[in-house]
């Protein structure tokens, strides 16, 4: 892909306008490379680093299902906010409150070492198996 031009509406990279397949004016070493980072933020909890874990899809937040979710999971979303808990306390049941919207992420397992939750295994974005009873809740601890 050579002259790639997106305005940011689009769904996949190939929707983007460029010359072509194959039709390039370049070199590898204008070779382009992205590194995404998912959105994660804590909300309805008492503090900052307490609430019900939410990531953003397609510019909308919506929640993580407690399927699976456990320490190695919440350690990750921690890491991502910037708290270092090695063991962070991991609610289910939608223990800060069930959230109207999308259920994003379904039986998400991690190693605990990964620094996106992006890097993590999980069903697929929007596929799930679970209702907002199952909300995914998170306390950080303090920043370090």
């Amino acid at each position: 892909m050579d002259a790639l031009a997106c305005d940011g509406t689009e769904h996949d990279i190939s929707d983007c306008k460029f010359r072509g397949w194959g039709s390039s004016s370049c070199n590898h070493r204008k070779d382009v490379v992205v590194q995404c980072q998912t959105r994660v933020r804590l909300v309805d909890g008492p503090t900052p680093s307490r609430g019900r874990v939410e990531v953003m899809y397609r510019g909308e937040w919506g929640t993580i299902c407690d399927d699976s979710f456990g320490q190695e999971e919440a350690a990750v979303v921690c890491r991502m906010l910037g708290y270092h808990n090695s063991s962070p306390t991991v609610y289910s049941q939608a223990h800060f409150g069930q959230r109207s919207g999308p259920i994003w992420l379904d039986a998400v397992r991690c190693s605990g070492k990964e620094s996106d939750l992006g890097s993590c295994s999980y069903k697929g974005w929007g596929k799930h198996d679970c209702s907002h009873s199952e909300d995914a809740g998170v306390d950080c601890g303090n920043m370090i």
